[in-house]
């Protein structure tokens, strides 16, 4: 017999969401946020009477596009509903974003459902995240399609670039710098980056920045930055992992527990080297 169970928005605030302007549902690693005075019913259907799972509009609606390269690229980033958004920010390995105000090594490793505190736990038992390191066994992998890999966590037909394939994207694609004067994107900064065989194939990556202790970081002093994405590649350090920065062409190495934003791609994992 079916079972559907309505929770009507009524019966929801008698038990104290009246006081709440959000609530989140977790899910398979993913945190699916709702405005309360946008929920008219919750329903809990059983076993074999799902007919369907309502999902976050960035997730629904989220398109790919073929740049020409080994991978096709998503058009917004994890937690985005349009391009210029900068959507959620996570350490690297987590699967549920960070709030402002929470990132820490001590949430971050909490988030990933370890014990350690501090950056010495790195590559310890304490730390979730040991055998994807420099001296674990999956040192070479790569956590891309893990349980460690947000953009998989959201849709499993998703998955996170390795470094090889942000290389690509940033060496192997036409691009035009937005200074934030033009309409386009909403006046966002950032890059457009095209397919040079038809430019009408693009995607905008905006300068999303860092976000740390302090809150977000996007710019300092004259200098934009924050066109770096995470990668699904750790580095030989166990505190940091693979980024590419989009404005300088080079690839560097981030402290692992900061907040960034993730660009997904769907596709083979391309593991091809880039670096000596």
């Amino acid at each position: 017999m079916k079972k559907v169970f309505s929770l009507l928005v009524a019966v929801a605030l008698a038990f104290g969401l009246q006081a709440q302007d959000k609530v989140y549902v977790h899910s398979k690693g993913v945190a699916y946020e709702f405005n309360v005075d946008e929920i008219e019913a919750i329903d809990f259907v059983q076993g074999s009477d799902v007919k369907g799972v309502a999902q976050p509009k960035w997730v629904s609606q989220m398109e790919f596009v073929d740049l020409g390269l080994s991978v096709q690229w998503a058009t917004c980033n994890l937690g985005a509903e349009s391009p210029e958004e900068f959507g959620f920010y996570y350490g690297w390995g987590m699967t549920t974003p960070y709030s402002e105000g929470e990132v820490s090594w001590e949430n971050y490793f909490k988030k990933l459902g370890g014990t350690g505190t501090d950056a010495a736990d790195c590559g310890t038992e304490a730390d979730p995240l040991k055998e994807y390191l420099a001296d674990g066994s999956l040192q070479d992998e790569t956590i891309a399609t893990t349980a460690f890999d947000a953009a998989t966590a959201a849709n499993g037909q998703w998955r996170l670039p390795t470094l090889g394939e942000l290389y690509e994207l940033v060496n192997d694609c036409g691009n035009k710098f937005y200074n934030g004067t033009q309409s386009e994107f909403g006046g966002a900064v950032g890059y457009k980056l095209y397919n040079k065989e038809d430019e009408s194939k693009f995607i905008f990556i905006p300068t999303a920045g860092v976000l740390t202790e302090e809150g977000l970081v996007r710019g300092k002093g004259e200098a934009v930055i924050g066109l770096s994405y995470w990668s699904a590649d750790c580095y030989s350090d166990n505190e940091k992992a693979w980024s590419i920065d989009m404005e300088i062409d080079e690839e560097y190495m981030l402290l692992r527990y900061l907040g960034r934003t993730i660009r997904p791609v769907k596709g083979p994992i391309n593991r091809t080297p880039i670096m000596e």
